[in-house]
């Protein structure tokens, strides 16, 4: 009952929870408490889930409840509604300490992913509906649609330790995530195919960086990241930014040839304005051959565009993202260091196989986010 006791009893359960050198002991004494106590039939009867996150039973049973109500629901618009409308208990939940502290945790992280997904998909759900012109789309997209690819490689992901109870659940929402990006990417299709010539004001990547290659002081470290999307671009520069005191990365969208594949799409990368980039089909119609003014090569091939580098903007040295994490191959900037040059390709090499679609993409932007560190360390802008 409300008195010092309880006070007291509370106070000592919230530091044992909290306290680092106390976790290992709560974990073990927690489930024997549970043994003695048999809290499972109370927490079955509960009108609201409790505001104690001490006991693990009643967790597992919150859990088991919560998941079984929403199994039962067929309808994914229904399914998403509910969803979304329970995400911050599920996160209260998730914050206790058998949802994050605890060596096996109850699966409320799954239930808030879930959850976050069906909110992104409910908040644009008719977003489309008010688009007149392609620029409406790209605004839409560039600020928040974005969330939606980030959301369908969450969802698409295979997670070994995903309750057994969620796999109906996931797979309802993905079904939903596949409707939503078919939907947007149709509606979006039929205003481009009529009002294509409102693409001819956005600047290609190349543009976008020729520009400030054009402001640049001092020594520039220019970085490719072969086949980065939007969303992925969104995320690494959200992680630069963590330690920033105020943001310095952003992301702008930037025009790309069609089909935006690797031998056609990285010239357009290059610092140099398109409109000195001239595109043909080889002889037998089965490749692209890329030229600029100037310069002899074929700019599909990557020999030739660091070759055109070198040439346009006396790049002398290249590097992979092993050479400047390894620490031993990346050279100090000093007064005389004007560019070098950095590619990526693991979202291309582990994208195609399909490798990105059952891991994620989450330990490639963390190599980048160090790697751009080290640059910045090694004096380069």
């Amino acid at each position: 009952p409300p008195g010092l006791p309880r006070d007291y009893a509370m106070k000592l359960l919230r530091a044992w929870q909290e306290n680092v050198y106390f976790l290992n002991s709560f974990e073990e004494l927690g489930k024997m408490a549970d043994a003695t106590l048999g809290l499972t039939h109370w927490a079955r009867r509960l009108a609201s889930p409790p505001k104690s996150y001490a006991s693990r039973e009643v967790e597992e049973t919150l859990f088991r409840q919560f998941a079984d109500e929403l199994d039962k629901i067929d309808d994914v618009d229904q399914l998403s509604r509910e969803l979304a409308a329970r995400l911050q208990l599920f996160k209260d939940r998730e914050h206790g300490f058998w949802g994050s502290q605890a060596s096996h945790q109850v699966g409320w992280r799954f239930l808030v992913k879930l959850a976050n997904a069906a909110s992104i998909l409910i908040e644009d759900a008719h977003s489309d509906t008010s688009w007149k012109k392609v620029r409406d789309a790209l605004e839409w997209y560039c600020s928040r649609g974005w969330h939606v690819d980030a959301t369908s490689e969450e969802l698409f992901r295979e997670e070994p330790d995903l309750p057994g109870q969620l796999h109906r659940l996931r797979a309802r929402l993905r079904r939903a995530c596949a409707r939503a990006t078919d939907r947007i990417a149709a509606v979006f299709s039929e205003l481009l195919a009529h009002h294509s010539e409102e693409l001819a004001t956005i600047p290609t990547a190349g543009e976008l960086v020729l520009a400030q290659l054009e402001q640049a002081k001092g020594p520039t470290a220019l970085i490719f990241l072969d086949a980065c999307r939007f969303d992925l671009g969104q995320r690494l520069a959200q992680a630069l930014n963590e330690r920033e005191p105020v943001p310095r990365a952003v992301v702008a969208a930037a025009l790309a040839p069609i089909p935006s594949i690797t031998s056609l799409g990285m010239p357009f990368a290059l610092p140099i304005s398109h409109t000195q980039l001239q595109v043909t089909l080889s002889p037998d119609r089965n490749s692209f051959r890329v030229a600029a003014g100037g310069f002899a090569g074929n700019l599909t091939i990557a020999d030739e565009r660091r070759k055109w580098l070198s040439e346009k903007f006396g790049v002398r040295d290249f590097y992979s993202f092993a050479d400047v994490l390894d620490g031993g191959s990346l050279k100090r900037a000093t007064k005389s260091t004007k560019l070098v040059v950095i590619n990526g390709a693991e979202f291309d090499d582990d994208g195609h196989p399909g490798r990105l679609r059952l891991t994620g993409a989450d330990e490639h932007l963390d190599r980048y986010s160090k790697a751009i560190r080290r640059l910045q360390e090694s004096g380069y802008n």
